[in-house]
């Protein structure tokens, strides 16, 4: 359950006010006017572009997944991966039934793979800014790819986005721990990570709590031992 105070946390100037709130330093908020070649973000504004930073690479939840739809090309096996992916979490070839790819690591792909043989494709791997398939296409599949995307960033033309929306307290959090490394106050640094690890935590457990909510549980076998 989200507090009072950060359920208001709902738009980007918000979270700046906030922020300059919990840190109680309303100068941080000012831009840097003086820097030659022309403004830089003040100081809030920049801890909240480390704190977004900081969420692609330790945030996974359901409210990050999106989907698109990839057609293969008969001898083509690379295929560009949006540009906002983070990381892949399902995809199939749609038919009747239809057939889910297993993801495995770049190395397994060619180990199992190593032969550009075509056919249907089995298996896909994560390559930089490209999704492979083994073995190689031989036709046209149609594959939805469900994946994690990076949230909108948030700006002053874009004031809120589903991580606001649903855990102001990783935003808050984790941009009073940006802003504490560029303040020098290296005792804080544990704290606030503290909070900001254990609210990712809770939306976590959220998360996978309402994708697997509806999952039966299939009861295991009963097993005799003899000795």
């Amino acid at each position: 359950q989200q507090s009072g105070s950060l359920m208001a946390i709902d738009t980007y100037a918000k979270l700046q006010s906030a922020i300059s709130d919990e840190l109680n330093r309303n100068d941080l908020l000012a831009a840097v006017t003086t820097y030659s070649s022309g403004t830089i973000d003040g100081a809030v504004k920049r801890s909240i572009e480390a704190c977004e930073y900081r969420i692609q690479r330790t945030l996974r939840i359901r409210q990050m997944e999106t989907s698109t739809s990839i057609t293969t090309v008969g001898g083509t096996s690379s295929y560009t991966l949006p540009s906002d992916f983070l990381s892949a979490r399902l995809a199939y070839i749609s038919a009747d039934p239809v057939t889910v790819l297993q993801q495995t690591t770049l190395e397994n792909l060619f180990s199992q793979y190593p032969s550009a043989a075509t056919a249907q494709p089995a298996m896909i791997a994560v390559s930089g800014a490209s999704l492979l398939m083994r073995p190689v296409p031989d036709a046209a599949y149609t594959i939805p790819f469900y994946y994690y995307a990076k949230p909108a960033p948030l700006t002053d033309t874009n004031s809120t986005n589903t991580i606001l929306a649903v855990a102001p307290d990783i935003y808050l959090y984790g941009s009073c721990l940006e802003i504490t490394r560029f303040l020098g106050e290296d005792q804080r640094i544990q704290v606030w990570k503290g909070f900001y690890d254990e609210a990712v935590r809770l939306i976590t457990e959220d998360s996978n709590a309402a994708k697997w909510s509806g999952v039966l549980v299939q009861a295991a076998l009963p097993v005799t031992v003899v000795v």
